[in-house]
């Protein structure tokens, strides 16, 4: 998920409007002048059900009109009585339009996708993650949602066709509806209230400003329910291709400094791995602990990742069609 963690530029500049009017522009942007934790999405709590989308990083035009169609596919796909909201975080001036109704907070700041996250304290029923680059188009929201609560999960994701962990991909032998997860991969993943207010609270930009590893975490440290939804399927897509992917990429790793993340990804799982004393045969003490950050060794990577595999290839609980919760 590197290319949806990138280091997010400043700009200034307004918005152009597309050129066909299907592509009205219905943006009411914000270019606040910190990111303040809680800052958007707050307000009564709605007596009816209703979900907010967040985008959090958008920046590269080529994936804007594929992000545009995905919020509308997500909007248009909830049930008639839900209400719906949502935020983009825009890194550069790349222009932005919604059809309407389909109405978005735009919000341009400097900030990583960690800062952008904690700015949206929703009262929204349910609060769903979505990266500019992934296409949630076979997932019923409906069917979902229902789901979701049927077996009381807090959070929730579809599957990928194919993925580097393991998890995310659906369980073709044991026919699950639901498999019940201590790992999710953020690509789109829906959260309850109460889980996302959670998954904001644990984000510290002071520590790990860039986020890697705060998945793997979550469970731990908020002891939700989570689950993956195996008759559900979103799909992650390389929008560029060739040598300019590998450009793309390169440039992009620059710009976020991937080895700042991967120190802060260490000493982030080495911390929560002596708070919670769960290791997956990672010797800590020896291996990293506070001392991975500074050390820069080349074994430091092959120490954490005991841990995080252990995360997130673990085991799962399998509740099959008609199964209780």
């Amino acid at each position: 998920m590197l290319r949806a963690f990138q280091a997010l530029g400043a700009f200034a500049g307004a918005v152009a409007a597309g050129s066909a009017a299907w592509w009205a522009l219905l943006l009411r942007e914000q270019t606040p002048g910190g990111l303040t934790d809680g800052h958007l999405g707050r307000g009564p709590r709605a007596s009816a059900p209703s979900l907010a989308l967040v985008v959090p990083g958008h920046g590269d035009a080529r994936r804007t009109r594929f992000m545009v169609e995905n919020i509308v596919r997500v909007a248009r796909a909830l049930p008639p009585t839900y209400g719906f909201e949502c935020f983009i975080f825009a890194y550069t001036d790349v222009a932005i339009t919604m059809p309407s109704p389909y109405a978005c907070t735009v919000v341009r700041a400097r900030g990583f996708w960690t800062d952008y996250m904690k700015m949206v304290r929703s009262n929204s029923t349910y609060v769903a993650i979505m990266m500019d680059d992934v296409s949630p188009a076979e997932v019923r929201m409906p069917a979902f949602l229902r789901t979701m609560q049927q077996y009381d999960l807090e959070v929730a994701a579809p599957v990928q066709p194919s993925w580097h962990w393991k998890v995310m991909m659906r369980d073709a032998e044991r026919k699950c509806v639901v498999r019940v997860t201590k790992y999710i991969d953020m690509l789109f993943t829906v959260f309850s209230h109460r889980a996302w207010e959670c998954w904001r609270r644990q984000i510290d930009t002071d520590k790990n400003s860039m986020g890697w590893g705060m998945d793997a975490t979550f469970h731990f440290t908020c002891g939700m329910k989570m689950g993956l939804l195996d008759e559900h399927t979103a799909v992650h897509e390389d929008l560029t291709s060739g040598t300019e992917h590998k450009f793309v990429e390169a440039k992009e790793t620059r710009t976020y400094n991937e080895t700042l993340a991967h120190l802060e990804l260490a000493e982030w799982l080495a911390d929560k791995a002596i708070q919670f004393n769960v290791t997956y045969g990672w010797d800590v003490d020896s291996g990293c602990a506070r001392r991975c950050a500074s050390s820069g060794k080349p074994s430091v990577k092959k120490q954490y990742m005991k841990f995080l595999m252990g995360i997130a290839n673990g085991p799962t609980e399998c509740i099959p069609a008609g199964g209780g919760s």
